[in-house]
């Protein structure tokens, strides 16, 4: 860390520091995720932003999640669609 608080630190301080940090940080998740979406208000602000959206842009939004799976999707549905129209076909 050149110009950093590195250089007023004993050698090697800084990075056990940073270490010691990144370890016990997992543990402190949990308390953490509920304080950043209060302090920013995220829950609110996604709603918001969301509900402004067109069909088609939120479909944009959406796509790329479902992507990888999207060919079992479709085959899903497929047999679903079938399951249906046999069902229907016997109440006849």
């Amino acid at each position: 860390l050149s110009g950093g608080v590195g250089f007023l630190l004993p050698g090697g301080i800084l990075t056990k520091a940073s270490s010691s940090a990144l370890e016990k940080l997992p543990n402190h998740l949990h308390v953490l995720h509920p304080y950043v979406d209060k302090a920013l208000g995220l829950q609110f602000t996604l709603r918001t932003q969301m509900e402004k959206m067109t069909s088609a842009k939120f479909e944009r939004v959406l796509h790329p999640i479902f992507e990888e799976d999207e060919l079992t999707l479709i085959i899903a549905g497929g047999f679903l669609g079938f399951a249906a129209g046999l069902v229907q076909q016997g109440i006849e």
